[in-house]
């Protein structure tokens, strides 16, 4: 009997093992544990209110200009699109601050724990659970999106309202005036899913949170100071065709996509003549829509591929 005893408790362990290894797991079961783990953890929490706050805060610095009145009165459309597609600009970059985070978090965190070993011990396989996290990652940050650019919309509406006494804002926003948004919105998003791209390459590259949010936070400053430093270097060679090297870099084309986009529709009214507010540096040369989406497009795609590769070829020994 004692004999027995041992064996069955030799086999425990190895029957445990195998057990755990025929579980089945399904790809959108996985995504939706990663969403709950998220949605949990108080620093995402946190940053998405800040984020909000942020949005609000500025629209009150907007309305304490002592022109806003005149500005307003003259041209109720022109002004608020102007003023709103500014909030948009500011919104992209302390949105896509949390986005980062956020990224890097969901991805790196398991690494730095050490709880990827438990993960994948229990059968998940390392590219399905990659990708699981990374459409996690889309979901959670296309509807943080929507939520930020909601309440930047109704918050500048209301805030203008009180602001000029008026409600003649809520029936000038024609046709012409969402069309234009649309397309700004869709920035925003082509936006997100980039920045959430090169986020996922460098943290599965470092396997780790520190160092994923490190390059994730650094890559685009350093990507519009190059182009800064472009002239510098043109002049310091005498060779002006450096220049064109600017229109290749992600940071200015995503700086530059709203204005590339917002052309495209046509305006009837003469009194709309406003462009797209943007942020930051834009490309040295004149770039068409078709090489901002290109550029956007490689990168993002490489940076997803090469995340894969990565996460495909590499073992998980520590």
């Amino acid at each position: 009997m004692s004999a027995n005893n041992t064996a069955m408790r030799g086999q425990m362990p190895t029957n445990a093992y195998a057990n755990s290894q025929s579980e089945s797991y399904s790809f959108f079961g996985v995504t939706s544990g990663e969403i709950f783990k998220a949605l949990r953890q108080r620093t995402h929490v946190i940053l998405f209110f800040g984020v909000a706050l942020i949005s609000g805060l500025l629209w009150i610095a907007f309305l304490a200009r002592p022109n806003v009145n005149t500005l307003f009165t003259a041209n109720p459309t022109h002004y608020f699109y102007t003023s709103l597609t500014i909030s948009y600009a500011l919104l992209r970059i302390f949105s896509g601050l949390f986005f980062i985070t956020l990224t890097a978090r969901i991805i790196g965190l398991d690494f730095q724990q050490g709880t990827i070993r438990i993960i994948l011990a229990r059968g998940v396989n390392k590219v399905v659970l990659f990708w699981a996290k990374m459409l996690a990652i889309f979901a959670l940050a296309i509807g943080a999106l929507a939520i930020f650019i909601a309440f930047d919309t109704v918050w500048g509406m209301v805030m203008t309202s009180l602001q000029t006494h008026s409600t003649v804002l809520f029936s000038s926003l024609n046709a012409d005036f969402w069309g234009a948004i649309v397309y700004y919105w869709l920035s925003l998003v082509i936006n997100t899913v980039a920045t959430i791209a090169i986020t996922a390459f460098f943290t599965v590259l470092g396997r780790s949170l520190t160092f994923g949010q490190s390059l994730g936070l650094g890559f685009f400053p350093a990507d519009n100071f190059i182009v800064i430093l472009l002239p510098l270097i043109s002049q310091l060679f005498n060779n002006t065709t450096l220049l064109n090297i600017s229109a290749y870099f992600l940071g200015p084309n995503l700086n530059y996509l709203p204005k590339e986009l917002a052309p495209t529709l046509t305006f009837t009214s003469t009194t709309f003549p406003a462009s797209p507010a943007t942020a930051g540096i834009s490309p040295l040369i004149h770039v068409d829509l078709t090489n901002t989406l290109t550029v956007i497009v490689i990168y993002t795609a490489v940076s997803l591929i090469a995340a894969t590769y990565l996460t495909y070829r590499r073992d998980v020994l520590e």
